[in-house]
This record gives C-alpha cells, sequence and structure tokens, in this order.
C-alpha cells in the first residue's frame, strides 16, 4: 500500500488477483493483467488516483480491455461474449468527460456494471450505457465524478443495488437513455429524479440535486 511503482506487468501463470492488492498505490499509472489470470477482486485498485492504463493481455479467457474500460467475457456457442462493465482506472481520460458505451461492439450482451466498476473516475461527467444493462451492483458508481447519468432501458428495480451512486457529489440529474426511448421500468421526472414506472417509489435524488421552487 502507498507503493512507489508507477508501471506494474504481472507475470505470466497468476490465477488470482486479490482484496485490496494494489489500493491507494498513488504513483502507480499503468497495469497489465496477464492471460492466466481468472478471478480479480472488484476492489484492486481502489484509490489509484493516478492509474491511466488498465490493460488485459490479449488471450485472457475471462477479462478484456477496449478503449480503457475492462469487462468479464465468457464464450457461448463458440462466439466470444462479454458481460459486465468491470473496471475504469480511476485516471482515464476521456472526450468532453463523455463515456458512451450504448453502441459498443457485443453490447448486446453486456447486462450489469460491476460493484466499484467506475469507482473514482473523476474524468467522466455523463455516461451512456447499453440498453441492455439491468443491474447496477452495489456502489459501482461510488466516488466518480458523474453529473448526469442516463437511465438504461432495460435497467430493473431489483438490478438497482445498494448505493450505486454513493459520494458521487456531482451528479445532478438522472436522463431516460433518449427522448425516443421510454424506460421499461423507472421513470425520470422533470427535476431529474428517479421514480420507479408507477412513480410510487422514489428511487435516487441526484446527490447534488438543487431544489426547485
Amino acid at each position: 500500500h502507498d507503493c512507489a511503482m508507477s508501471k506494474v506487468e504481472l507475470s505470466e501463470g497468476l490465477l488470482k488477483i486479490g482484496a485490496a492488492a494494489f489500493i491507494n498505490c498513488q504513483k502507480l499509472t499503468s497495469l497489465e493483467i496477464p492471460t492466466t489470470v481468472t478471478s480479480i477482486a472488484t476492489d484492486f485498485i481502489n484509490d489509484c488516483t493516478a492509474l491511466a492504463e488498465l490493460k488485459v493481455k490479449e488471450g485472457n479467457t475471462n477479462y478484456y480491455t477496449v478503449n480503457k474500460v475492462t469487462y468479464t467475457k465468457g464464450v457461448k456457442d463458440g462466439e466470444t461474449q462479454y458481460y459486465e462493465i468491470f473496471r475504469i482506472p480511476e485516471a482515464a481520460e476521456f472526450t468532453n468527460k463523455e463515456l458512451d458505451l450504448s453502441g459498443t461492439n457485443d453490447s448486446e450482451h453486456i447486462t450489469s456494471v460491476g460493484k466499484n466498476a467506475f469507482y473514482g473516475v473523476k474524468n467522466v461527467e455523463t455516461i451512456k450505457l447499453p440498453d441492455t444493462i439491468t443491474k447496477l451492483e452495489d456502489e459501482c458508481f461510488k466516488a466518480c465524478g458523474l453529473k448526469t447519468f442516463y437511465v438504461p432501458k432495460s435497467l430493473t428495480e431489483e438490478g438497482f443495488g445498494t448505493a450505486p451512486f454513493s459520494l458521487c457529489d456531482n451528479l445532478t440529474t438522472f436522463a431516460p437513455p433518449s427522448t425516443e426511448k421510454e424506460l421499461d421500468h423507472f421513470y425520470v421526472d422533470e427535476y431529474g429524479i428517479l421514480y420507479n414506472k408507477a412513480h410510487n417509489k422514489l428511487f435516487k435524488v441526484p446527490n447534488n440535486y438543487v431544489l426547485q421552487y
């Protein structure tokens, strides 16, 4: 912890990366995961505030990185499929601070955002996810710089985890994915507050919501 390393390339043969393995390595800027790794704890790079590059080596059958986003993956019917948005490094940079994953290749297979996936990512203010997302795991956007969150069309009430937007102090509004798409299980009012479809259960008031008079 509080290590002086700036770049780490882990050795082939490594199978697991445990909880808090690199936590608070604030000088770490680049980390490469070998092909042999089959399991990674969700908090393995928490508080690595300078980490801009997290890369999984090509050939790993459980994880894959594309455009700064690491996914879990698997093989079904002979084809590679991506299932969960696993992790984005905290110092990753995005054009105009926007991350649009709604048109990502194989996005039809992505169904969840993993715990700690966007933990501490400060350089993203707007996020659009694939319509196929049904689940936000606990604390998946914790302490990130999010201002506007476009609610995925298929997100379910049961899939709304515990405190997914914890410590998102800049979060101002929720929005549907587009004006043409109606959410299947949620409703966003004119003030950007999130309710269930029946409008009888309040799910989330944005952390930085300004009361309208």
